[in-house]
């Protein structure tokens, strides 16, 4: 199981993909924008974060939110999958390099969104495992 922090301003998409995750065994925090977002980031530790592109009419506003998270040394660990609509290639990209470590796109599938959670989740928690002498 997995604590799964959902950043979305759309009610229906917060009910339904947060009943999904619950379903499937996952905690699941909610936050109906960015501020709120980064806010429970911070105070709940998170192990993945879905992150809406488009809140409250800004495009832009989950890329920036993913931007501030990985900029920050305690929460650049979390991995982010960017939640959206938009289906162009160039938006994948803008996720990404904003900082997003994965992308899907809506309707989501979610057989394949659980898979991706995992691998995300299990990859974070083995780095965070692994100590080097050097750190």
């Amino acid at each position: 199981m997995s604590k799964i922090l959902y950043i979305e301003d759309e009610e229906d998409n917060r009910i339904i993909t947060s009943h999904r995750l619950i379903m499937a065994g996952h905690q699941v925090l909610l936050a109906e924008d960015t501020v709120e977002g980064i806010a429970k980031a911070r105070a709940d530790a998170p192990d993945l974060i879905l992150m809406d592109l488009k809140i409250k009419d800004d495009e832009t506003a989950g890329l920036e939110a993913t931007r501030q998270l990985k900029a920050d040394p305690k929460l650049r660990r979390i991995p982010v999958i960017a939640v959206t609509a938009f289906t162009e290639a160039e938006k994948r990209t803008e996720s990404l390099r904003a900082g997003c470590d994965d992308h899907v796109v809506r309707p989501i599938d979610f057989p394949q969104l659980l898979k991706r959670i995992e691998t995300l989740v299990t990859a974070s928690r083995s780095a965070l495992n692994q100590t080097s002498p050097f750190s």
